[in-house]
């Protein structure tokens, strides 16, 4: 996995109760969240956004690190 995607995983981690579609229960989800953990990561997701190259695509690594984790699904034909 990549550093990017290592601190986007742990940020789920740190949800209570973890991820949901549900936006409102998402939203309640976050108030509950220790807010100084997530400020902790600001400078762990900075420094992987730097290591990045120019040419990378965030929405393509992160869709990629999910695909790999199984999260999202592979589309059939």
């Amino acid at each position: 996995m990549s550093q990017t995607g290592e601190v986007l995983s742990f940020a789920l981690e740190l949800l209570p109760g973890g991820w949901c579609a549900e936006r409102q229960e998402r939203c309640r989800r976050l108030k509950a969240a220790s807010h100084d953990d997530y400020i902790a990561l600001d400078s762990d997701y900075d420094a992987s956004m730097e290591s990045m190259t120019s040419n990378d695509s965030l929405s393509e690594a992160i869709l990629a690190a999910y695909k790999r984790e199984g999260l999202v699904a592979e589309p059939r034909c």
